[in-house]
């Protein structure tokens, strides 16, 4: 049941009376600004020196030290704000919130900061976050903004509740500019006052007529069924031929192939009693030595593939370990991929991979960084790993756990729980010095800065549900590196959706 702080009174909603329900155009517009440097923009354009008088008033401090402020605690605000109020099942309160949201907001931003105003666009803000986002997710924001604006919590929660009402004043106006732009139309300079009330058809998906309003598109498709049937058949059977030829099953299915190599690498396959290799070494002698110790440990009849030689690669820095790795790893369904100085297992059993990295970790991890390879683990299999051997699996968790997240949200998975808190009860093992540091990476879309803040506060996310379920605050560093460490190329939305990621790093300082 919603307290009565949650509810955003009646006086500060406006003069008309509002829709409460989800039929409201606001409930139906997704509230996702994509274009979070735009919106930034927007809000800087908004602070000049009036304003930020009446800032720095509010903090107590000079008018440099209060941009700086403001500059620190926007991003994160952003981040937190849109993330939070995008999850399923708040559009009733996004809705009840804009409503609220006048957007002439940010031309009169001054007189709203003055002693006369402040106070009631305070409590908006305060309403707002709470509704938005729950006390408890608000409480974690003013929390962060404390730490990156160098606030004291009072300072940062008053600054919070001050620029919150900015934020979605800036968000509003720039959701209905672009719904003018799609609807091929220039934003409107002045909105009536119940412009509010007018559905924002740009925001609801396109409907195509009924069949019966087409006849002349329906007949004249008809000759052309007969083709598309035989077409479809066609791409079956490419597709049929084509697992085939990739299947463990077919004589032509061919080991992983390196076109431009950085480093030297070797991919190993087990199937059957055969093992396919591919890979590309620095000379002649190099390639002897991989080919000569394959054919001890497999025998010569029994392999398939090619060793490419490229004098621009350097030499092979897992070449004085092939010999045990093959002597480790010579069972059925177990892959290897050995590049520059790591070592990456894949094996149809996660705890079979598990040991298999274990043993090789104690034999080279002080030249190697050995692995588990595949990179899409369920979370729900990697929290049962258990080899009998808690710090070595908890190791293996971290070096194969990515967390990735949807755009523009800092809101960790579910699925990710009940890893998070097997991993929070093995940080116990650890010892004297060990840390774990929580990567934050993004993909390039917007402005870097914005990418910057995001990737910290989805790493800051992670390291409080880690905290939240045990773990030792002191282990727990947190890294953000923006979009400076892709994974995969930003060109397409699956690229992108790798790059959006949570990475692990175990370091004994």
């Amino acid at each position: 049941m919603a307290s009565a702080s949650d509810a955003i009174p009646s006086r500060l909603a406006g003069e008309h009376s509002r829709r409460r329900d989800a039929s409201h155009p606001w409930s139906r517009a997704p509230w996702l600004p994509t274009e979070t440097s735009g919106l930034l923009e927007l809000i800087r354009s908004r602070l000049d020196e009036p304003v930020l008088q009446r800032l720095a008033c509010l903090l107590r401090s000079g008018q440099p030290q209060t941009r700086s402020s403001v500059e620190a605690v926007l991003p994160p605000l952003l981040v937190g704000l849109i993330g939070l109020a995008a999850r399923p099942g708040k559009e009733s309160r996004v809705a009840e919130v804009f409503e609220a949201i006048d957007e002439s907001l940010l031309e009169r931003l001054a007189t709203a900061l003055d002693p006369s105003g402040l106070e009631c666009t305070q409590a908006l803000g305060r309403q707002a976050m709470n509704r938005l986002v729950g006390p408890a997710a608000a409480a974690r924001l003013v929390a962060r903004a404390a730490r990156y604006a160098q606030l004291d919590t009072t300072a940062a929660r008053a600054l919070l509740e001050t620029l919150t009402p900015v934020v979605l004043a800036a968000a509003k106006s720039q959701m209905r500019a672009r719904a003018a732009r799609v609807e091929g139309l220039s934003a409107p300079a002045a909105l009536p006052a119940d412009a509010s009330h007018q559905p924002i058809r740009a925001l609801e998906p396109p409907c195509l007529p009924p069949d019966s309003a087409l006849p002349e598109a329906r007949g004249s498709s008809a000759p052309f069924r007969k083709h598309w049937v035989a077409a479809a058949v066609s791409l079956a059977w490419c597709l049929l031929l084509g697992y085939w030829a990739l299947s463990p099953m077919s004589p032509i299915r061919r080991a992983a192939v390196f076109p431009k190599a950085t480093s030297a690498a070797l991919s190993l396959s087990n199937v059957g009693a055969q093992v396919e290799y591919a890979g590309v070494v620095d000379n002649e002698l190099s390639r002897a030595r991989v080919l000569e110790m394959l054919a001890d440990r497999v025998g010569e009849s029994n392999l398939v593939g090619e060793l490419r030689i490229d004098a621009r690669v350097p030499p092979p820095p897992w070449l004085g370990a092939l010999d045990s790795v093959l002597s480790l790893a010579r069972q059925p369904g177990v892959d290897l991929l050995l590049r520059g100085s790591r070592v990456d297992v894949t094996a149809a059993s996660l705890n079979d991979g598990a040991g298999i990295v274990h043993r090789l970790r104690a034999l080279w991890g002080d030249h190697l960084a050995i692995g588990l390879r595949d990179r899409r683990i369920d979370p729900m299999r990697l929290a049962e790993l258990d080899t009998g051997a808690p710090l070595a699996d908890l190791e293996t968790m971290l070096g194969a756990w990515v967390i990735h997240f949807s755009p523009d949200s800092d809101e960790v998975p579910a699925a990710h729980r009940p890893l998070i808190r097997r991993v929070a009860h093995l940080m116990d093992r650890l010892p004297e010095g060990a840390v774990v540091d929580v990567c934050g990476h993004t993909d390039d879309t917007g402005d870097a800065g914005v990418n910057l803040t995001l990737s910290q506060v989805r790493a800051e996310s992670v390291r409080e549900a880690l905290i939240d379920a045990g773990a030792n605050p002191a282990r727990l560093r947190v890294r953000g590196y923006g979009s400076q460490r892709p994974v995969a190329g930003n060109e397409r939305p699956h690229g992108r959706s790798m790059n959006r990621r949570i990475e692990f790093v175990l370091r004994r300082d």
